[in-house]
């Protein structure tokens, strides 16, 4: 979806920061860990649930570093003296622990439904940050660095249905010149508060042993004028995992409702077979045609929901997944964009994630005001500053009618940063785990891979050249490019040239000078 010609389109942010301390670390894992003995079960038809693990957790900081050592992950660990807090949760609004970086611990105790002994069950984030250690009934399950992004642990053979469980979680926020966002140097990091803590919300994932894994799906709309369309294409690919003691002969079949009514909209349901191995993951492709579509426009954020189920050949469902979707079109051509054939302009604020007395643990409705607010004053755009947002946020845009381009917080890293594989690495793993999130909202138009890097060398033309192709390979569907503040100084040097469309952030009339400075 690159530009076709004419100028470039060239989007402008203006940002507010929070500037935080710093201070460098390592991630280092237990030295002997315990691994889990995974036992595949018979292939049972189970009812699904998301049993909620937010609310109130115990907690302490780790100031000494002696948890671990101590064993405060031990399921009858005495943590009585600990506070009571309400998780999605942040230590620094806490105000002895307001510029609190390092090590903090949360615990929980919670039963696992009865009846789950034939369920798969998968201890589910949706973020913590930074870098997060997990342990249920004293069994450490692994790592996950990144702070913005969900993650999970599979722990069916850990957790004990109709019992008492314990879950730990060693939580770690400092900055560092090897994690994204990164510390750049001692004297300077990157502008936003590093609130440690559990985020985001917290869940047990409970199904049958075989379950739809993921979905992505594709929309697509043939247009026979403005903001109309004869009929859309609608693809979805559907990974499976059958982690049972048996294969799973059976099949996939899919249906298309308005999200508003609750209709269907198909004319007939799609499916097709399949046979899955034991303990194997097998991906899928179903197809559907819609006449008639209503698009999804920021006017009109007309939505549906396409509902996938998984069948055993007794025609029992093992497990259904709903995603909600829009039907649109983006284009970008003559250096102007075009949403369903529409040629529009894009106006709209970048907001972080931050709250008085929230920090970035915001409730949903501090969130809600803040973007209530925001669509009364017409925004249409967001390119959500500088890192993957809740999910709440994302679904309030597919439902109101805004368009973003989410970011990983590759933040003014440097040469050396860029240089760095292991940064390379982390970058990508970030990357993947947004695309994967977001990928399904019709308000997602386009992705960015970082913003104000050392863009105009070597080093950060190779950065951007290498991850516009990764998130490529992951998502072909989707423009992407980078927010740069180097173009106006050096275009002809600057990675913007590797990128689909332009994002320059420009600061005439803040930082950057008096807007009498800002030159043609």
């Amino acid at each position: 979806m690159k530009e076709s010609g004419g100028k470039a389109i060239l989007l402008m942010f203006t940002m507010l920061f929070l500037l935080g301390s710093c201070g460098p670390t390592q991630a280092v894992e237990p030295t002997t860990p315990q691994e889990p003995t995974v036992i595949a079960l018979p292939l049972v038809a189970l009812p699904s649930m998301d049993l909620p693990l937010s609310g109130e957790w115990r907690f302490s900081i780790d100031r000494d570093q002696v948890g671990e050592t101590q064993g405060w992950f031990v399921a009858d660990y005495d943590d009585s003296s600990w506070k009571t807090v309400t998780v999605p949760h942040t230590w620094n609004v806490i105000p002895e622990y307001l510029d609190y970086e390092g090590l903090g611990w949360y615990r929980r105790a919670f039963t696992v439904p009865a009846g789950s002994e034939s369920a798969h069950l998968r201890l589910h984030f949706e973020a913590v940050f930074y870098l997060a250690k997990v342990w249920l009934n004293g069994q450490y399950l692994g790592q996950h660095e990144g702070g913005y992004t969900p993650f999970e642990f599979d722990v069916r053979d850990i957790a004990k249905p109709g019992e008492t469980n314990v879950l730990a979680v060693q939580v770690d926020n400092l900055r560092s010149t090897n994690r994204i966002p990164a510390e750049l140097n001692p004297n300077w990091s990157f502008d936003w508060y590093n609130y440690g803590g559990i985020t985001r919300d917290v869940s047990l994932e409970i199904t049958s042993q075989a379950y739809i894994a993921k979905q992505q799906i594709v929309s697509t709309p043939h247009l026979i004028g403005r903001d109309e369309a004869d009929i859309a294409t609608v693809t979805a690919v559907i990974t499976i995992n059958n982690t049972s003691a048996e294969t799973l002969t059976g099949s996939i079949t899919a249906n298309l409702l308005d999200d508003a009514s609750g209709n269907i909209v198909l004319d007939s349901p799609v499916f097709t077979p399949v046979s899955i191995p034991a303990d194997k993951s097998t991906e899928v492709k179903l197809t559907a045609k819609l006449t008639s579509p209503k698009l999804w426009h920021f006017d009109l954020p007309n939505l549906y929901r396409w509902s996938a189920s998984l069948i055993d050949a007794d025609g029992q469902i093992l497990h259904k997944d709903e995603v909600t979707i829009g039907i649109r079109l983006v284009e970008m051509k003559n250096g102007y964009l075009y949403l369903n054939g529409e040629q529009v302009r894009l106006v709209g604020v970048s907001r972080h994630e931050d709250y008085p007395g929230q920090g970035s643990a915001e409730t949903v409705t501090a969130m809600a005001a803040d973007y209530n607010d925001l669509k009364l004053l017409n925004e249409v755009l967001s390119r959500p500053v500088h890192y993957p947002q809740n999910q709440f946020i994302l679904d309030y845009a597919d439902r109101h009618g805004i368009l973003l381009i989410p970011e990983v917080p590759a933040w003014q890293l440097t040469q050396q940063q860029m240089n760095s594989e292991q940064m390379q690495d982390l970058e990508k793993v970030e990357l993947s785990e947004m695309i994967a999130a977001d990928f399904n909202h019709p308000s997602v138009f386009a992705w960015s891979v970082a913003n104000e890097i050392e863009s105009d060398t070597y080093a950060g033309k190779e950065f951007v050249k290498q991850m516009i192709a990764y998130v490529k390979s992951l998502d072909p569907t989707r423009p992407v490019g980078f927010a740069s503040n180097r173009l106006y100084s050096n275009p002809k040097l600057d990675a913007t040239s590797q990128s689909d469309f332009v994002m320059m952030n420009q600061y005439f009339g803040t930082w950057g000078g008096p807007k009498q400075g800002l030159g043609p």
